[in-house]
């Protein structure tokens, strides 16, 4: 009789494998300080997390010729987490860059300060990002794909660790990734859906000025500031009509809506309130092509209220939310 094989391999992998790995995060109460309940686990598609030190040395003259001794001056961290886009799984993200909280399935950008402990998991134990900023969110929904975000953070410093400090760790969201055939509802500027069809749109919502602050008695920041609240973007669409060229050769100012959202009709409207194209191209570049028009998307806080951008959970009537379009 043939012998019979049972059981697991051990030293089959020739390191660390990425499907093992995870990403969570928490709101920090305390600047720095990483929190010890629950943890968010996150989907994501990559990261370049890493940690970075700075270090100098005096310019002392010597007979030798040598250089000095260097120091650690300043450490810090830093990195990008990339995503597909689907509903609920970076709305805490969101609301940091935003610097406010959700309200009845709706964020408005705001002054709140957020900051997060993320933390990588590698080899039975973690790598912990504490003091951590949304520096800046971009959302891309690009046709011939899927929709994808990428996360820009800025952290204090970079710690390995063993233990497990969380109590818990709520599972990922599991909707389904927005796609960019069924799932882009709408596109309106100005009030009018574009004449042509949009090949490319892309979302930046950022903090202009944001980064880490030093002082003496420790290498790793002793706080963050926020910076100023921008958002921006880009439309590219099959060329139809001057009507976008000529709003922004006006600078004509209003709403841009974007919504897009899952199968089952879960997603968002992102709309600029105040908002204007810049830069408009129309390049003729190759032959047998459909022309295209290019323009960057300028967004501005209403003279009335302050507010640039608003994000509403879609469907509205699920959430409580306010808007002033529907999916369609």
């Amino acid at each position: 009789m043939p012998p019979n094989f049972t059981g697991a391999t051990v030293g089959l992998a020739a390191g660390a494998q990425t499907n093992d790995s995870s990403i969570d995060y928490a709101q920090e109460a305390t600047y720095g300080v990483s929190p010890t309940d629950a943890y968010q686990a996150l989907r994501f598609t990559g990261e370049t997390l890493k940690g970075s030190t700075t270090r100098n040395r005096p310019d002392e003259i010597n007979a030798i010729r040598e250089a000095a001794q260097g120091v650690t001056t300043q450490i810090s961290a830093s990195g990008t987490i990339s995503g597909a886009l689907s509903s609920g799984t970076y709305d805490d993200l969101l609301a940091g860059v935003m610097g406010n909280d959700w309200t009845n399935g709706a964020l408005t950008n705001g002054n709140m300060d957020k900051s997060y402990t993320f933390r990588k998991k590698l080899l039975g134990g973690f790598v912990h990002y504490r003091g951590t900023i949304i520096n800046q969110v971009q959302i891309q929904m690009q046709q011939g794909s899927f929709a994808t975000i990428s996360v820009d953070l800025i952290s204090a410093e970079e710690l390995r660790s063993q233990t497990d400090i969380a109590k818990s760790v709520n599972p990922a969201p599991t909707g389904r990734v927005f796609n960019t055939v069924n799932n882009f509802l709408k596109l309106m500027v100005n009030g009018k859906v574009p004449g042509g069809c949009a090949t490319s749109v892309s979302l930046t919502f950022a903090r202009d000025g944001s980064g880490a602050d030093y002082g003496n008695g420790s290498a790793a920041a002793c706080g963050m500031r926020l910076g100023s609240y921008t958002a921006t973007g880009s439309l590219e669409l099959y060329f139809r009509s001057f009507d976008e060229w000529d709003a922004a050769k006006a600078e004509l100012q209003g709403e841009i809506i974007i919504q897009t959202a899952d199968n089952a009709g879960n997603g968002y409207e992102f709309k600029f309130l105040n908002a204007l194209l810049t830069d408009p191209a129309i390049n003729i570049n190759q032959k047998n092509a459909t022309v295209k028009a290019t323009f960057s998307i300028e967004g501005n806080p209403l003279e009335a209220g302050g507010t640039t951008v608003t994000i509403t959970k879609l469907p509205v009537a699920a959430t409580g939310g306010a808007s002033g379009t529907t999916g369609g």
